[in-house]
């Protein structure tokens, strides 16, 4: 899917959710007029209908959401320097071998995908696109799974207030208590503007971040980090939207690829 197209279903969506507020205002009016003249059942039968093309929009959004993450699933990123090594070796398909491919039947569309990159000049944020065979597509992420890719992070799109305390991604607060582990782990992943680099590293953030002596003997700690991430990603869902926010990478920990352009300044 094109990212033309991923924009035509993100309007879709939009357009649903403009839907609802009339919706539920209809309800709180019917339900309220039901009450005076009704008793509770019919009250009760007075809901369901009203609620009914609120259900509808509902599955219309939900049908769409599925189809939009479907279409990101075949987007990959990686980061400036592997980009530009992939076009050397130009691991990319042609754009004009891609449309021949697909008119003659041999390439098709659910089985390709893209890798892409973000690059920032002073024209703005470009986001360059190859589009590869599942073939390649899952040569490199193998690679990558080996070889984990390494991201600078120097954002004001994520950051941490340690006066509240607090951690901002993208203008939403997610609290923090300060001196437990979720709080010492946000300080040492976002608590000042120098650069650091992902994926954070298991022993970095025990003894780094947590101050507890590292010995991967006498504790299971990648289950203990991970469960702590896990909680926190439950909580940054919550409140930002941003579903599975960290992963893991190998035994260490990093940004999931979606929310990378959180990386990068405004």
């Amino acid at each position: 899917m094109s990212p033309e197209e991923i924009k035509s279903f993100k309007k879709q969506v939009n357009s649903l959710t403009g839907d609802i507020e009339p919706v539920l205002l209809e309800i709180k009016n019917q339900i309220r007029d039901s009450m005076f003249k009704s008793g509770m059942g019919e009250v009760l039968s007075q809901i369901e209908k009203t609620l009914e093309p609120f259900k509808q929009i509902s599955v219309e959004m939900q049908k769409a959401t599925k189809i939009i993450t479907d279409a990101f699933a075949k987007y990959f990123y990686v980061n400036e320097d592997i980009y530009e090594f992939l076009i050397k070796v130009k691991a990319g398909i042609p754009p004009v071998d891609l449309t021949i491919g697909l008119s003659n039947g041999l390439y098709k569309e659910d089985e390709l995908f893209y890798i892409w990159t973000r690059v920032e000049n002073s024209s703005g944020v470009e986001t360059p696109t190859i589009c590869v065979t599942k073939e390649t597509y899952l040569s490199i992420k193998q690679i990558l799974k080996n070889y984990p890719q390494r991201f600078l992070v120097k954002t004001n799109k994520i950051e941490f207030d340690d006066e509240k305390p607090r951690l901002i991604i993208n203008g939403r607060n997610i609290p923090l208590k300060r001196g437990d582990d979720r709080y010492l782990l946000c300080k040492y992943m976002f608590e000042n503007t120098e650069i650091h680099e992902t994926p954070w590293e298991l022993d970095e953030l025990v003894s780094d971040a947590l101050g507890v002596t590292f010995n991967a003997e006498e504790e299971d700690w990648y289950q203990i980090i991970y469960g702590k991430y896990r909680a926190l990603n439950k909580v940054i869902s919550d409140i930002v939207g941003y579903d599975r926010f960290f992963v893991p990478q190998n035994t260490a920990f990093t940004i999931n690829t979606p929310y990378i352009f959180l990386l990068r300044k405004k």
